[in-house]
């Protein structure tokens, strides 16, 4: 794997190095939105590409890591295929994103989310990234590519086609991606280009693990949209603050309750991995673990925020990596 293109370590502190990690292919941080379950995460950028993921796990071994290698390291995108501007907001008080597009003949939305647990039970979230594309005005052809590359690109990824769409082999891991809309697949990697009118949809769902459905229609997006669209508002209505930037509040408390680890509380240093702090720099260490003294800050954020029964929840798993 490599870092902006280079072969990851050291990187030289010099003005063509900056000026090579800074491109087009290197996305800022912040032309990246952030989605998950509390299980793991996802980033997806402005280009509508899922470019880091690990499953199903924060832990675990990455099928998705374009971000860090954009030749080897896998990704999951879909766009128009002419030239668009995007941009990226949140659906009001959830952590449900949504990437727009506009092109000269259309306007295109991406709403991403990860569906969260069914009930209060630590293991219980689904492990799926739903994909919703939908054509708001115009006409536009629209382009899918995915191209997993599994334990952290090592490991050889086969790609087959499947009833509704392709599963993906690699290593000790499975993915399932189906969709209505025919993905052909190609040894490592699937695609599909399609086209769609004004008020036409079609859905995408990523799914981990190797006994899966193969129809999208089972895995309800409807519904499991709506469940995780009120489990996020009811979550942020119950915040005890009428401050100043209440939004920007509300955004940040939404954020913290995505780096945390369900089932045993723990509080995930970053959802990212082996960036650097700065271009040119060396520190790409792998971030995804849970510091106590970071822990005990967003501990204390929950209680300020009136979320006292959570906090307390989630105190233990601080307590046993404190033991």
């Amino acid at each position: 794997m490599t870092v902006c293109g280079r072969k990851q370590g050291p990187i030289p502190d010099s003005a063509q190095a900056r000026e090579e990690c800074v491109s087009p292919v290197y996305k800022p941080i912040d032309q990246y939105g952030l989605i998950g379950d509390m299980n793991s995460a996802a980033l997806v950028g402005t280009d509508g590409s899922n470019k880091w993921c690990c499953f199903p796990r924060f832990d675990s071994p990455s099928v998705l890591a374009a971000i860090l290698d954009d030749l080897k390291g896998g990704r999951f995108q879909i766009a128009p295929v002419t030239p668009f501007h995007p941009s990226q907001a949140y659906l009001p008080n959830t952590n449900i994103l949504v990437t727009s597009f506009t092109t000269a003949t259309c306007e295109l939305t991406l709403t991403d989310f990860m569906p969260v647990r069914s009930t209060e039970s630590a293991g219980s979230a689904p492990h799926e990234i739903h994909r919703i594309v939908r054509c708001t005005k115009g006409s536009v052809n629209v382009r899918c590519v995915f191209k997993p590359s599994h334990d952290y690109g090592r490991a050889r990824v086969d790609v087959t086609r499947v009833a509704d769409g392709v599963t993906a082999h690699g290593g000790n891991q499975t993915l399932t991606l189906c969709s209505e809309v025919r993905l052909d697949a190609k040894s490592d990697q699937a695609t599909a280009e399609f086209s769609m009118e004004q008020d036409e949809q079609a859905v995408f769902v990523l799914a981990y693990g190797s006994r899966r459905p193969q129809r999208v229609s089972s895995y309800a997006t409807r519904s499991k949209f709506e469940h995780t669209r009120m489990y996020w508002e009811v979550l942020a209505s119950e915040i005890g603050y009428d401050g100043r930037w209440s939004d920007e509040v509300v955004r940040s408390f939404l954020l913290l309750q995505l780096m945390i680890f369900a089932p045993t509380g723990a509080v995930t240093a970053a959802p990212t991995t082996s960036l650097p702090g700065a271009v040119g720099g060396s520190r790409n260490w792998d971030y995804r673990y849970s510091w106590l003294c970071d822990s005990s800050f967003t501990m204390d954020v929950l209680f300020r925020m009136g979320q006292a029964e959570r906090a307390e929840r989630y105190q233990p798993g601080c307590l046993t990596n404190a033991g």
